[in-house]
């Protein structure tokens, strides 16, 4: 047992609103919450409880699973004292050493020891590594990074503005793949200097490996930080259509969010959830950063005159029209092509296409 008492918990979306926290480490670990804030709380208290009930059992106490990526887990830790009263209690099991032979080296009456492992007595940090020094063993205090606060509302933007923005910049971007109706080449913008152009203000971007969400811009010091993880960057780069899509989205907040960042200094935009679960229904949609974000995405990534001229050039070809194909050729996900399709129709109609 390494002693990083750090495990993984799964948000699903509950019957009727809210979230289901499950933990596959602990299969007794169950609690829901009325929104994601309100479920990681509750994971928390339920992680200690957990961890005190197996305390006073005499149960394992697993090392952490690495959950698979599509899982969008949710890392727990567990609180300071709690945990070093898990590790001398694996460390006295671990050892073979009883209760009574470490009140011994410690020089304290035994009934002291059975409250440094009480879950409940609220015993000193000093108390509990002077036991575990006993045992060969240490606390090491480490400060990380945890997320910052997600900004869940923004000004209010119809999809017709945020999709005229988005098709004027791509045309002015990429003119020759609008024209023919070719693939957007969105990667080739992942980049600090063609970001800091789009944005009007300094953008930096990188790729982390630790991040559990696809994508996460906060503002930093001046500048709009951007992080991709690293498979949705060498994703996006090999053509994969969710995470060109998930660059695109991202864009779309660098674009039409850098105030918001600003505003909310400390917060950020984090992306790894479906669109369902990122959409809070006490939110206005057209005031959902996550959905205009979408908006834009698909708007740049398909623009009217892209799909025009594509839809033309398969009437001349004489060839019917596919929305698996017509996904294929954007590089977007069915989804994706489906929703942006839908709100082309009527335009699409005028011209007779």
């Amino acid at each position: 047992m390494a002693g990083d008492f750090a495990y993984a918990v799964v948000l699903t979306p509950g019957p009727s609103g809210g979230f289901v926290v499950s933990c596959p480490d602990f299969p007794e670990l169950l609690t829901e919450g009325k929104d994601r804030a309100d479920a990681i709380e509750q994971a928390t208290d339920a992680l200690e409880e957990v961890f005190a009930a197996r305390i006073r059992r005499g149960e394992e106490i697993p090392d952490p699973s690495i959950l698979a990526e599509d899982a969008n887990p949710v890392v727990i830790r567990v609180p300071p004292i709690m945990a070093a009263k898990a590790a001398l209690a694996l460390a006295l099991r671990q050892t073979g050493t009883s209760q009574t032979a470490l009140a011994r080296k410690l020089d304290l009456d035994e009934k002291e020891v059975r409250r440094l492992l009480d879950p409940h007595h609220a015993s000193k940090l000093a108390r509990l590594q002077a036991a575990l020094l006993t045992l060969n063993r240490d606390v090491e205090i480490r400060v990380v990074e945890v997320a910052a606060p997600e900004i869940r509302e923004t000004d209010a933007r119809s999809y017709k503005m945020i999709a005229d923005a988005a098709e004027t910049l791509v045309g002015k971007l990429f003119p020759r793949a609008v024209a023919g109706g070719q693939l957007i080449p969105v990667h080739d913008l992942l980049t600090a200097f063609r970001l800091t152009e789009l944005a009007g203000a300094r953008v930096t971007i990188q790729t982390d490996g630790s991040l559990l969400e696809e994508a996460v811009s906060e503002y930093r010091r001046g500048t709009v930080a951007v992080r991709l993880r690293s498979d949705v960057w060498d994703g996006a780069n090999a053509g994969n259509a969710r995470f060109r899509f998930t660059v695109a989205h991202e864009i779309g907040h660098v674009v039409l969010h850098r105030s918001d960042l600003i505003q909310h200094r400390g917060c950020a935009f984090r992306d790894f959830l479906t669109a369902s679960e990122k959409l809070p229904p006490e939110i206005p949609i057209f005031c959902s950063p996550e959905w205009q974000a979408n908006a834009w995405a698909g708007a740049f990534l398909m623009p009217l005159a892209g799909v025009r001229s594509y839809l033309g050039r398969l009437r001349k070809q004489g060839l019917e029209f596919s929305p698996a194909l017509f996904a294929l050729h954007f590089q977007v996900s069915p989804q994706a092509a489906r929703i942006r399709l839908e709100k082309l129709l009527p335009d699409l109609l005028v011209r007779g296409q």
